[in-house]
């Protein structure tokens, strides 16, 4: 359906060099979408092929984003010669981290260094978005529903709303309950100017590194009500939708996508 293509936007996805980044990362070059990955890493094979494989412009900048000035940077020499007078159009912010401690052991440091990824280098990627995205071509539309495809969407999590069984993170669950948080607050300061931001919370997911313990895999598909744990591209689909045209009527919101964990 022609609400959901993506064709020409620019989009920027912070963690889109693996995991559930780089899944949505080429969910949203599949419809379209021009990308632009802030990551640590070196380019992945995959993020490589994203451009000839879908006919897409990219670009890739190693970006701390716990580092306000390198995000400024990454915005100011590859994000706005990149999208030029468009502007962004679309902002993912999905890099983030995890570490599995007890709550006593917890110590400052730890504390420090999750929150300053999962949370203030969320909140300083949303802000530095919304000013890519309020450019002189954009701000013609206004009226004419020209920008009601500026979106953000920002990666929560289900820890945010129920305990893990299977391990110990309770700053991870802090750090992203502060991200769901954000969320309706930006809705309301961004409505007005053109730009809907919403929060996706994955359940438990299969990557590289859980695959490596089994136990804890198949204690998860237990834990849904399908019998299954999600992999990073059964997210593409809320991506899209959050992105595209087809929800410029949705702000605000957090998508739950876990298969009913949550739900029992």
């Amino acid at each position: 359906m022609d609400q959901f293509m993506l064709n020409g936007r620019n989009a920027l996805v912070t963690g889109g060099n693996q995991g559930i980044g780089l899944a949505l990362a080429i969910g949203l070059a599949r419809m379209g979408a021009n990308i632009i990955v802030f990551d640590i890493a070196p380019p992945s094979a995959e993020f490589e092929q994203i451009s000839g494989a879908w006919g897409v412009r990219t670009a890739y900048r190693k970006v701390d984003v716990s580092s306000v000035s390198e995000l400024k940077a990454g915005f100011q020499d590859t994000v706005k010669p990149f999208c030029r007078d468009d502007g962004l159009d679309i902002c993912i912010a999905a890099a983030g981290i995890n570490q599995l401690k007890d709550f006593t052991d917890t110590e400052e440091r730890d504390f420090d260094r999750l929150l300053s990824v999962n949370v203030k280098g969320v909140y300083f990627t949303c802000q530095l978005a919304v000013e890519a995205m309020i450019s002189p071509e954009s701000e013609s539309k206004a009226g004419t529903g020209g920008r009601a495809s500026k979106s953000i969407i920002v990666i929560a999590s289900t820890a945010a709303q129920v305990a893990v069984k299977t391990h110990n993170s309770s700053v991870y669950a802090l750090s992203k309950s502060a991200v769901r948080g954000m969320v309706p607050e930006l809705a309301k300061e961004l409505g007005p100017r053109g730009i809907r931001i919403n929060s996706i919370s994955p359940g438990y997911t299969l990557t590289a590194m859980t695959a490596g313990y089994p136990d804890i895999v198949k204690q998860w598909e237990n834990d849904t009500m399908l019998g299954v744990i999600g992999v990073p591209e059964d997210y593409i689909g809320a991506a899209i939708y959050l992105a595209s045209g087809a929800s410029r009527y949705v702000t605000g919101q957090d998508f739950l996508v876990d298969g009913g964990m949550t739900k029992w």
